[in-house]
């Protein structure tokens, strides 16, 4: 897979809330630093990074070894705000699903960015500029 180094698990409890999310300066090229949107988390589940240690993976038990965002939650005043998610080239992954209807200036740099690197248009001369 593209993350190599992670476990996943399923916990007994759901943990969700919506939440502000800030880009930071370890994000893609698709997420400008600063660039906000807002979420939801949802999700039964946790994840870790594995390491290798004499051919044997271990659990370290740290959830996401690179953190390109910063979550403020807004319905759950009692969670901490928090970093999350992992980035790999241009592929974010994360438990927050993003709302892309709350930021069109975020909506359209995603679609810029995926129609530029669409396999189906690198031979095409009209090809997307990036926003």
């Amino acid at each position: 897979g593209v993350f190599n180094n992670l476990q996943a698990r399923m916990t007994p409890c759901m943990k969700m809330h919506y939440a502000t999310i800030t880009f930071n300066e370890t994000a893609n090229n698709i997420f400008s630093k600063g660039e906000k949107c807002r979420g939801q988390k949802f999700h039964y589940g946790e994840v870790f990074e594995t390491t290798s240690s004499d051919d044997k993976k271990t659990q370290e038990g740290i959830p996401y070894a690179i953190s390109p965002m910063t979550v403020q939650p807004e319905t759950l005043k009692s969670v901490p705000s928090e970093s999350d998610g992992k980035i790999i080239n241009n592929c974010l992954a994360s438990f927050y699903h993003l709302h892309f209807a709350a930021s069109t200036k975020l909506l359209d740099s995603f679609v810029a960015h995926a129609l530029y690197y669409s396999p189906h248009r690198q031979n095409q001369e009209n090809k997307v500029e990036l926003i």
